[in-house]
């Protein structure tokens, strides 16, 4: 009898496992899709709008009657903060080639890493080919390496180097995240720890998948792994 209860307990608490994995899963693309919609009217309305009003102002420099040189150069530099502002709104909405290519994706996260990070060398092995991935699948892929990142560059302050690889094993996409050479020499802090804790739980739920974090011979080292 005990038996049976505790395996009809343990079925339950399985399938509340598997439902609110589900409603996980199904609440992510739903922000998807609606980061899809916000993004593109961004791209097609406001971008196109700030564009246009750049032109007008361009062609209206070229008749000092109609405005002065300085006060349309300074509304043209307005347009072009606005234009970028928008620009890189977009990107945070909808990565760059999320929807085409996951390694040119995280190619192009990186370079904005490199760029915030002068003191972290990141070299990255990517394939030039790679299988096709739903874009919200490479979205959840990019937001673990992007909080990876910030988790990482907040516990190492000095000059350090980082690895990332993308390939597959065993029939699983594997992505790697290397710190070579710190042997568990720099130890991450607790919150920190909880911080990876949280992501990796958060990964494996969303993207059905499994992550890792060890300390090798050659250094510390991050996985993310998921299926087709």
């Amino acid at each position: 009898m005990v038996l049976i209860t505790c395996i009809t307990i343990s079925f339950g608490l399985l399938l509340s496992y598997l439902r609110t994995q589900q409603a996980l899963q199904w609440l992510y693309r739903r922000q998807s899709i609606q980061l899809d919609c916000e993004a593109d009217q961004i791209r097609n309305g406001l971008l196109q709008e700030s564009l246009a009003m750049r032109r007008t102002l361009e062609l209206s420099l070229e008749d000092s009657k109609e405005i002065s040189h300085r006060l349309g150069q300074n509304l043209l530099d307005k347009i072009e903060e606005f234009h970028d502002s928008l620009d890189r709104l977009v990107d945070r909405l909808v990565p760059p080639y999320s929807e085409d290519s996951l390694p040119l994706a995280i190619q192009y996260i990186v370079e904005s890493w490199r760029e915030r990070m002068s003191q972290v060398k990141i070299d990255l092995d990517l394939p030039v080919e790679w299988r096709y991935e739903p874009p919200e699948r490479c979205r959840i892929v990019l937001m673990a390496l992007n909080e990876l990142l910030r988790i990482i560059s907040s516990e190492y302050l000095a000059e350090f180097s980082i690895h990332i690889r993308l390939k597959i094993k065993d029939n699983l996409a594997e992505l790697m995240v290397k710190i070579p050479g710190s042997n568990g020499d720099i130890l991450m802090s607790d919150s920190r720890l909880q911080d990876w804790e949280y992501l990796s739980e958060s990964f494996q739920f969303i993207a059905s998948g499994e992550s890792l974090h060890e300390y090798q011979d050659s250094g510390e080292v991050w996985y993310f792994r998921w299926g087709n």
